[in-house]
């Protein structure tokens, strides 16, 4: 399997330069240093692959100490945060189902600056409980946010979501729980690889408000600074987002031009894609690698920064 599912293109290297502190000339080196930090420490079960521990990196703009007390979290979730683990299946029958409902649509095309929007619809959960369990939702999501990380350019350029909280209702929310749900939002600081660009809120009520006022100390103020609250009009979202890029059902009902097509064939083609075998081998390696094993870890083993100057 190769490492690299993209190749970057020039802008994306400037930005990664620019903003993440990756620079060609040294990136080998302290790839390769991060890497062996890792295989050092039997008790540390992590992929080794590049893109996967690039990943990483990019997310902590190559400073080794985060990198490496964000690997231990990664490999602590399976056991730490059972809920969160990753399903060796990314496109089991029950993870097709919270899929195609639709909770979660990662558009096909890149805007122009090479971010990926998806848009997340609380609303269309199920909360039943006959189709899935809120633990299936979450490992579903887990298994998406892995996925689009996969590509290089979302490593780079980041994610923009587009929440849409259309027919949310308490009785969603009660299914997943605010405790699960603040429990959730803890771990993801830990452990999240995603560039978050922007966060767009669609339809957002009075339950969006009371949410906001129970959870709202859990969002830094980084990420607060990036939401944009759009009320019940999506011509304020247009302004950001290119119609082009998004389903049909958010447009216009005169708008004539190009779009992302259906929702329903959007998720389709993306449950395709996460079908194909390379993503299903990593996702198999990924579920049976993960891990520590606490019996072979020394109690005063923990990340500490690295001093080999990568600079000279």
């Amino acid at each position: 399997m190769s490492n690299h599912y993209c190749i970057l293109d020039a802008r994306s290297m400037k930005i990664a330069k620019e903003e993440l502190n990756e620079d060609p000339e040294q990136k080998e080196g302290q790839l390769q240093t991060f890497k062996d930090w890792i295989n050092e420490r039997q008790w540390l079960k992590l992929p080794t692959d590049d893109f996967f521990l690039l990943g990483i990196l990019r997310s902590t703009k190559f400073c080794q100490l985060r990198a490496r007390e964000r690997a231990v979290h990664i490999a602590k979730m399976p056991s730490t945060f059972p809920r969160w683990r990753l399903a060796r299946d990314p496109v089991s029958a029950i993870f097709k189902k919270c899929i195609e409902e639709g909770y979660q649509i990662t558009l096909p095309k890149k805007n122009a600056e090479g971010q990926t929007i998806v848009i997340v619809r609380p609303g269309a959960i199920d909360a039943s409980g006959e189709s899935y369990s809120p633990e299936d939702l979450i490992q579903s999501s887990a298994v998406i946010a892995k996925y689009i990380n996969m590509d290089e350019l979302v490593q780079i350029n980041g994610i923009i979501f587009i929440v849409d909280f259309t027919n949310l209702n308490m009785k969603q929310v009660s299914f997943i729980g605010l405790e699960m749900i603040k429990q959730t939002m803890k771990q993801i600081k830990k452990v999240d690889t995603q560039r978050l660009r922007a966060i767009h809120c669609y339809n957002n009520g009075p339950l969006f408000d009371s949410l906001y006022a129970l959870l709202g100390h859990l969002v830094s103020e980084k990420v607060k600074s990036r939401i944009v609250i759009h009320g019940r009009e999506l011509e304020g979202l247009y302004k950001y987002i290119d119609k082009d890029l998004l389903p049909e059902e958010y447009l216009p009902d005169d708008y004539e031009g190009p779009c992302a097509g259906s929702i329903k064939s959007i998720l389709s083609n993306f449950v395709e894609s996460m079908s194909a075998p390379h993503v299903l081998d990593w996702f198999d390696r990924l579920h049976s690698v993960t891990g520590v094993d606490f019996a072979l870890k020394p109690s005063d083993d923990e990340p500490q920064e690295s001093f080999r100057k990568l600079t000279d």
